[in-house]
Formats: C-alpha cells, sequence, structure tokens
C-alpha cells in the first residue's frame, strides 16, 4: 500500500484492499479454510434436517408429526445460523489480528467469540430485515420509473419518445441497482464490531459500521462492486444446473431435483472458498476506517 506521514496505512482503494485479502488468503489458508468448512458445516446440517419433514410428510402423511418436525428443524436454522454466522466472524477477527501484528489461533479466536452467537444471529436478522425493507423499496421505485417510462413511450410514440423512455427506464434499473449497493455497502463490515470490539448486539453493530463506513461509502461501494465481479465467474459457474434445471421443471421432475441437488452442492463448495476471501476484504475495509476515524497507530504488516 502506499504510505505517508498523514496516510500511515496507504490509500483505502480497489487494488490495496484485494491485494490485502489476497495476500492474508494466501498466507492463512489452512486456518480460514479450517473455519469456512467449519461455518459451511452448519448449513449443510440446517439443510439435511429438511430429510426428516420430507419423508414423514411423504410416506407417513401424518400432519401432526410433519408439523413437529418442522418446529424442530426451524429450532436447528436458528442454531445452525448462529453457529454459521459466528464462525464467519471468526475469520474476521483472525484476519484483523493479524493485521495490527498480533496474531490469534483459531482456539483463541474461537474461544474469544464463545459467548457471541446469539449476538450474531441477532446481527444477521436484523440486517435481513434491513435488505428486505431496502428491496422492496428500491422494487417500488424501479416499477414505478418503469411505468413512468412506459407512459412516455405510449405519449410520445415517436423515436424521440421512445428514446427519452428507454433512458428512464435504464436509468430506474441502474439506479436501484446502485442504491441497493449503496445500502448494502454501509454494513458491509457489521461484523467487524462484534468480532472485534464486543459489540454488546447486532443493533449496535450496526449503527457502528455506519458510523465508520458513511465517510468512505463510495469508495466502499466500488471496492464491493469490484469484488463481486472477480467472483461473478464462478458464481455464474456454481448456478449453471440451476439454470439448465428450469427447462426441466416441467417436462422432466427427475433431472429438474438433479440438477437443483448439483448446483446446491456447487454453491456450498464455492461458499467454501470464497467466505474467507471476503470475510478478509472486510477486515482489511474495517481497520483502515478505524485508523482513518479514531487516529489508530495501528500498522500493517
Amino acid at each position: 500500500m502506499r504510505k505517508s506521514a498523514s496516510d500511515p496505512i496507504g490509500t483505502l482503494s480497489v487494488g490495496n484492499v484485494v491485494n490485502a485479502a489476497i495476500s492474508l488468503y494466501k498466507s492463512n489458508f489452512r486456518d480460514y479454510f479450517a473455519v469456512s468448512l467449519r461455518s459451511v458445516s452448519w448449513l449443510v446440517l440446517a439443510i439435511l434436517g429438511i430429510i426428516p419433514i420430507v419423508i414423514l410428510a411423504s410416506v407417513f402423511n401424518n400432519i401432526g408429526l410433519t408439523v413437529l418436525a418442522v418446529v424442530a428443524w426451524l429450532v436447528l436454522l436458528v442454531f445452525c445460523l448462529a453457529k454459521y454466522a459466528t464462525n464467519r466472524g471468526i475469520i474476521s477477527r483472525l484476519a484483523y489480528q493479524q493485521l495490527i501484528n498480533q496474531p490469534e489461533t483459531v482456539t483463541s479466536a474461537t474461544l474469544e467469540l464463545a459467548n457471541s452467537h446469539w449476538k450474531f444471529l441477532g446481527l444477521i436478522l436484523w440486517l435481513g430485515l434491513f435488505y428486505f425493507a431496502a428491496v422492496i423499496v428500491t422494487y417500488l421505485a424501479l416499477i414505478l420509473s418503469i411505468g413512468l417510462g412506459v407512459l412516455v413511450g405510449t405519449q410520445m410514440p415517436n423515436p424521440v419518445g421512445y428514446t427519452l423512455a428507454a433512458i428512464i427506464i435504464i436509468a430506474g434499473v441502474l439506479g436501484s441497482i446502485w442504491l441497493l449497493m449503496r445500502f448494502y455497502s454501509y454494513f458491509f463490515i457489521a461484523e467487524l464490531p462484534i468480532a472485534v470490539e464486543n459489540c454488546p448486539g447486532g443493533l449496535d453493530s450496526i449503527g457502528r459500521s455506519r458510523q465508520l463506513s458513511a465517510p468512505f461509502i463510495s469508495r466502499i461501494l466500488v471496492i464491493v462492486l469490484i469484488a463481486f465481479l472477480i467472483t461473478l465467474p464462478l458464481n455464474i459457474l456454481a448456478n449453471v444446473p440451476s439454470f439448465a434445471a428450469i427447462g426441466q421443471m416441467n417436462s422432466n421432475p427427475g433431472a429438474y431435483a438433479t440438477l437443483q441437488v448439483v448446483s446446491t452442492i456447487l454453491s456450498l463448495l464455492l461458499e467454501l472458498f470464497l467466505v474467507p476471501f471476503w470475510q478478509a476484504i472486510k477486515s482489511v475495509i474495517y481497520f483502515d476506517l478505524r485508523s482513518r476515524r479514531e487516529g489508530s497507530d495501528l500498522q500493517m504488516r
């Protein structure tokens, strides 16, 4: 990173953050992968928990047992999500401690966050609620822009009108994507305050994330976008079977189910390798933001 007396850790940029994240990922691959495997295993357990429900519903056709199994699975799902989120936080903590030259072992980081499961669960539930509300608002704005574009094209049935309508619709689509990504960027590092600062709860961690991110939100948005584009080919590849399954939905239910299972397995494998990368990016951004906002004397290795 480029450094100066006034900017000891270097400028927050796409290249700096991604390079630092890749460096952390490569030098700590074994530890990060071990925690990521633990994290994904909880997701697998939650998915496998659906099997008894399917068996009870299709084989025994017992409504009472099925309802009981669904309730049990919901309890399992909550527990698995808490464990999954905590292990993601452990990777972020490991990366951050590496950045401040106070490296921890997986065991010590796990012990530090042993009592934070419900904090992380609360965090993902609150974030899910906020993202859902943001999607609804953005969707309504998108529908409005499309409706306006159609209205303009209807009222002005000529090349100028059609061009203007196309501009309005395209602007609405791009604007909606930009708004969602900007909203997401405010809370991109929301796990770190719990993982590092032991924030008392999910809402506190979200507030802390917004406080640190607000002055640099445009740069964070660009970093998130570029990192997303870097991983996009892998995401598309993992979802190829799912796309192929769409054509088999009605004609071949067996093939449809098989392709969806393959897609799920590929997505879990992708999650296994990409979670450490994303958590490392979050840690580098968090490190940089804390240094800038709070005048920390933290130094990168």
